[in-house]
């Protein structure tokens, strides 16, 4: 699916927004004319999956993405947990992931995974380099 691709759905348009971090495929759907964003399992109130290290400036830069077109939604229907939500949530994901590029330390660290808590939401970074 081509990011900016528009479907006609008869009466409304959705733009699909590529945004990879969650899954390589991730995408949101943008219904711009009446503000809503169906942002799928890309941005939720919940926990948050993130596969390997290497995927968090992935999704990071997906979530600043979304978070840019918070001025423009009224609401923000995701996949999981709690729907619809508000779209200030999208800039608490972005700054969320930010701080642990930025060194953040876990709330709590087990194995090869770490859990990230936050105000709405959590994250969990797996492929760690197992702990001795």
């Amino acid at each position: 699916m081509l990011d900016g691709h528009q479907f006609d759905l008869g009466g409304r348009v959705l733009e699909v927004l590529h945004c990879p971090g969650h899954s390589p495929g991730g995408i949101a759907l943008l219904d711009g004319a009446n503000g809503a964003l169906f942002s799928t399992d890309v941005a939720y109130a919940g926990l948050l999956y993130v596969f390997t290290p290497e995927d968090l400036p992935v999704y990071h830069a997906s979530l600043k993405r979304l978070a840019e077109l918070e001025s423009e939604l009224m609401t923000v229907y995701p996949a999981h947990d709690d729907s619809p939500v508000e779209p200030a949530l999208l800039s608490k994901l972005a700054h969320g992931i930010g701080d642990v590029i930025e060194g953040r330390e876990p709330n709590r660290r087990e194995s090869y995974m770490a859990l990230y808590e936050f105000d709405g939401f959590s994250l969990l970074l797996m492929g760690l380099p197992e702990m001795a």
